[in-house]
């Protein structure tokens, strides 16, 4: 398998795992209805982000579980962002983003981090 398809791969295995937080994310900063279309509108903006992060990664299976847990947060910080946008939450406060940190904070990296890694 060559390197484009490996990305490929992650990109999709961890925008999967990470659809189900993201939408817990969205609905602690206040979104109450969260519809299909959010969700596959959130696993489709988590692949973006996740592609445009992963590309500045020196080597995914070298990363520090520091640097990784770093990336993570910002992943699902700005996918959560942009799909709350989207959707029109556009007026973001630090009350909206400071429950984003949180259950970030808390999720174990085992269940996240792509086999291999």
């Amino acid at each position: 398998m060559n390197t484009t398809n490996e990305l490929t791969q992650v990109v999709d295995n961890l925008a999967g795992q990470w659809t189900e937080p993201a939408l817990e994310l969205l609905k602690a900063a206040g979104i109450r209805q969260v519809s299909v279309d959010m969700e596959l509108e959130t696993w489709q903006t988590l692949k973006q982000v996740l592609r445009s992060e992963l590309r500045w990664q020196p080597t995914l299976g070298l990363a520090t579980l520091a640097s990784w847990s770093a990336t993570t947060e910002q992943v699902l910080r700005k996918a959560v962002l942009l799909v709350a946008r989207k959707f029109g939450f556009a007026a973001v406060s630090s009350e909206f983003q400071r429950p984003l940190r949180r259950p970030v904070g808390s999720r174990t990296t085992e269940r996240i981090l792509p086999l291999g890694c």
